[in-house]
């Protein structure tokens, strides 16, 4: 779930409800597992409440080619 959000924000800055929408999944998981990616610092936040919109953080972007090849040794092959 977490790739599938990282991938999802990559691509477009989102707040929860969009990505719940998005991804077919429930508000509440995405808030858990955006937690979670927040304290790894995967994740930065702008904003408050519920309009607080999340974009990928300099941890995330700045070792995304080491991402992708942990995925591919993984078996999973779409690129991030």
């Amino acid at each position: 779930m977490r790739i599938k959000i990282i991938r999802s924000l990559l691509k477009e800055p989102k707040n929860a409800n969009r990505l719940s929408e998005s991804l077919n999944v429930n508000y509440r998981t995405i808030e858990h597992h955006m937690r979670v990616l927040r304290s790894n610092n995967l994740v930065t936040v702008q904003g408050e409440g519920y309009g607080k919109v999340y974009f990928p953080g300099q941890v995330l972007t700045s070792n995304i080619k080491i991402l992708t090849e942990i995925l591919k040794a993984a078996g999973i092959e779409e690129e991030i």
